[in-house]
């Protein structure tokens, strides 16, 4: 599962990438940005857990008031689509952003903020 969100990882920060915002290397994204990226998978898990469909999980974190930042609205589909496509017991808001933090902080970082 690790590699996996790995790719989407890398998939969802592409945009992210494009705007020079990742400073040492292209591979790795911000600690800034990874850590609003798993606020944003928490929220994905939480809106699946209340039934919401992808479709409108994915309309509320880029439409209106509770949207997530103008900046992260490119990765927001892929990451919906990943957490969606995943078994209901496996996404659970929490565990969701940790373990999007382990994939894209470096181990020491990811234990430091629990």
């Amino acid at each position: 599962m690790r590699k996996t969100i790995s790719f989407v990882l890398m998939m969802a920060a592409s945009p992210l990438l494009a705007e020079d915002v990742v400073s040492e290397s292209a591979a790795k994204i911000s600690e800034e940005d990874c850590l609003a990226m798993a606020e944003i998978s928490d929220l994905i898990a939480e809106y699946r857990q209340d039934g919401k469909s992808e479709r409108r999980t994915t309309r509320l974190l880029t439409r209106g008031r509770k949207a997530v930042d103008e900046r992260y609205h490119a990765g927001v589909p892929t990451l919906v689509t990943y957490f969606y496509s995943l078994p209901e017991e496996a996404v659970v808001p929490g565990a969701a952003g940790e373990a999007f933090k382990a994939s894209c902080l470096p181990q020491d970082d990811a234990e430091a903020s629990e």
